[in-house]
């Protein structure tokens, strides 16, 4: 792999993956919307949201594997958020699955998420509109695994952490309560989570992309992300405790979310990549960056 283009590229996950394909010898070019502020380890390429500008964006870039990480994630969703996810999570990738398939042949890897199996097994439940969107392009991508020369897997993401994440999530929420000096409310903490580091994310994805290139017979295939070993929220915070230090929390302080996933889904792994960052060693990494 010479060449690769990435949707998502200025997100958490999106940059670190730009960095290590950088590291690797990779040319890196990236469909974004305006200019990245600064200096950023990609080429950005303009999109203006019509399927037009991503065929030209293909031509350009020549990429050996496209990776297809943007998204609007929401948990729940007003009416007036429907264009702006059917945008992001249906639109853009069906027009980077279709520019590529008709420059010839390549590889997609695009991103899914543990959230289209509430239930925690194979069976398809979506958590919310986003989720479901997340199913529909995956759908959307068989069609181009069995119809044309492009090779295409999705890899299904459970929770990336790591430093510098703004995404506000559980470990950004104990960040800010710890501080602030404030209490935290959280549910009463039973279900499990399975944390990802985030390199450990963009290694899975790369690995994903190499082993379609290399075994044809893999297009279509749909692969989980997964730490291999999912822990209770109660555990998560004792962890974060010894890593970064004690925060108050009130649990039960607020209650399980409707489609709350209690059991996150483990499939298939994607061949040939394990993770190899525990939560020990990760969790110290996110507060080794904070103070420095």
């Amino acid at each position: 792999m010479k060449r690769a283009l990435v949707t998502g590229a200025t997100g958490f996950l999106g940059r670190r993956l730009c960095a290590a394909l950088q590291a690797q010898g990779v040319r890196v070019d990236a469909v974004v919307r305006a200019a990245p502020r600064g200096p950023a380890p990609f080429t950005p390429r303009r999109h203006d949201g019509t399927m037009r500008s991503m065929s030209r964006i293909v031509a350009q870039a020549r990429p050996d594997a496209a990776f297809h990480l943007a998204a609007l994630a929401s948990y729940d969703h007003a009416e007036n958020d429907v264009d702006a996810l059917l945008d992001a999570n249906l639109r853009l990738g069906v027009h980077l699955a279709e520019a590529c398939a008709r420059r010839g042949r390549g590889v997609l890897v695009s991103a899914g998420t543990y959230w289209q199996h509430a239930g925690g097994t194979a069976r398809y439940e979506p958590v919310s509109l986003y989720a479901a969107m997340k199913q529909g392009f995956q759908d959307i991508a068989a069609y181009y695994a069995a119809a044309t020369p492009l090779r295409v897997a999705t890899v299904q993401l459970c929770d990336v952490y790591g430093p510098g994440d703004p995404r506000g999530k559980v470990l950004g929420q104990l960040d800010a309560a710890r501080a602030a000096g404030c209490p935290l409310k959280l549910s009463p903490g039973r279900q499990l989570v399975d944390l990802i580091h985030v390199d450990d994310a963009a290694a899975a994805l790369i690995r994903a992309a190499r082993a379609l290139r290399s075994a044809p017979a893999l297009s279509g295939s749909v692969w989980t992300v997964s730490s291999r070993r999912r822990r209770t929220l109660r555990e998560i915070v004792a962890a974060y405790a010894q890593a970064a230090g004690k925060v108050e929390v009130i649990w039960g302080g607020r209650p399980y979310r409707e489609r709350e996933v209690m059991r996150p889904w483990r499939g298939p792994s994607v061949p040939g990549w394990k993770p190899r960052v525990g939560l020990t060693e990760g969790l110290a990494d996110c507060a080794a960056a904070r103070t420095s």
